[in-house]
């Protein structure tokens, strides 16, 4: 679990700063597996069924608004 805090931290500051790997101030190390840590741990969060759910959800919702 440290390892996926300190890969969603490091995915933070990337998305933040952008990425240059010639940057020394930083030791981010192996940035594609710590992104793939990272989509790999939210993926867990919410179940493909649930995700599945909302998105259907979400279309009806926007039908109704329609009308």
């Amino acid at each position: 679990m440290d390892y996926t805090l300190e890969a969603i931290r490091n995915v933070g500051i990337i998305s933040l700063d952008g990425y240059d790997p010639n940057d020394e101030t930083r030791d981010i190390k192996e940035v594609h597996k710590q992104f793939a840590d990272v989509l790999e741990f939210f993926k867990r969060l919410i179940p493909h069924e649930e995700l599945e759910f909302l998105d259907k959800s979400r279309r009806l919702l926007l039908r109704m608004d329609e009308k």
